[in-house]
């Protein structure tokens, strides 16, 4: 996949650049995807699917919030990397404020 880090409009949405990198016995591995920013509704999903289905749904939203020629991509990405799912959606979610509050002195 071509690296792109640059925001990306797509139907009057803003897709921005999210990068994994790690490495492995292979080497390093990165992947880049573009997702827009999650909703509510796309929380409610997660929230709704119950703990054993929480990490399946997880890749159902980011499949949803990415950048629509990005999908197939990145269904094969997380089907061989598993983890990929909350490490993205840790991330993403973070940018639309959740883990984002602390407590004052």
């Amino acid at each position: 996949m071509s690296e792109n880090n640059s925001v990306i409009e797509h139907e009057e949405k803003k897709y921005y650049p999210y990068t994994s990198e790690f490495s492995n016995e292979d080497g390093e591995v990165r992947h880049t995807f573009h997702f827009r920013r999650p909703q509510r509704s796309h929380l409610v999903q997660i929230a709704k699917a119950g703990q054993a289905k929480t990490y399946d749904m997880t890749g159902e939203v980011l499949a949803q919030l990415v950048l629509p020629s990005e999908t197939a991509k990145l269904r094969q990405t997380i089907e061989e990397w598993p983890a990929l799912v909350p490490a993205y959606a840790d991330e993403i979610f973070k940018h639309c404020g959740m883990g984002s509050v602390f407590a004052g002195k």
